[in-house]
């Protein structure tokens, strides 16, 4: 299985993260050195997992569990159906590649409820789009004061609201897809007891 992206390089950390955030990862050679085991992943695909040491294996474990965490906390803290990509954590690309990591880890350990939760996670990326800066305007001012909005307002509000739903239910559609055909792919590849 191997990630393709648009951009060469992969950032480990947003620059916008808390200074907290970035401690654990000690001194910056364990994150460039993180950051290159991470940059082997993305081009050779997961099977590059493999061939890591323990000690590297330990270090990329450690940074997918910090990545889910943070964009599980994200999520918890606002379940709305569009939002803008600008609060994730971490890039899309660096979630779903922390998620593709877990998964056979907790699909070899039967932990059903892990896999299942980590797919729904996977296809909740979709709610996060590139928003126009004049569509969030709009869109902030009519909710702030939905009751004193124009009906030409609302109206502006609702086509802005349906343009990038749009946007959401395709991602999702496909990001479903993608994580079921990654599963599926994994099952077949497992030795049967």
């Amino acid at each position: 299985m191997r990630l393709d992206s648009g951009d060469g390089a992969m950032k480990l950390f947003r620059k916008d993260r808390a200074p907290e955030q970035n401690a654990s990862d000690g001194a910056s050679g364990s994150a460039l050195s993180r950051e290159r085991l991470l940059r082997t992943l993305k081009t050779k695909g997961l099977s590059a997992f493999k061939n890591m040491s323990a000690e590297e294996q330990r270090r990329v474990w450690d940074w997918t569990k910090d990545v889910i965490l943070h964009y599980r906390k994200v999520l918890e803290r606002n379940p709305a159906n569009i939002r803008p990509v600008e609060e994730l954590p971490f890039s899309k690309e660096e979630i779903m590649l922390a998620i593709k990591l877990s998964l056979p880890l907790y699909a070899q350990k039967n932990i059903h409820s892990m896999v299942k939760n980590l797919k729904t996670i996977y296809k909740e990326l979709g709610v996060f789009q590139s928003i126009d800066t004049d569509d969030k305007e709009k869109l902030k001012k009519t909710s702030v004061r939905q009751d004193k909005a124009s009906a030409k307002q609302y109206r502006e509000a609702l086509e802005i609201h349906e343009k990038y739903m749009e946007m959401v239910v395709f991602e999702k559609k496909s990001l479903v897809e993608e994580i079921n055909n990654f599963v599926n792919r994994m099952e077949a590849l497992r030795p049967k007891p």
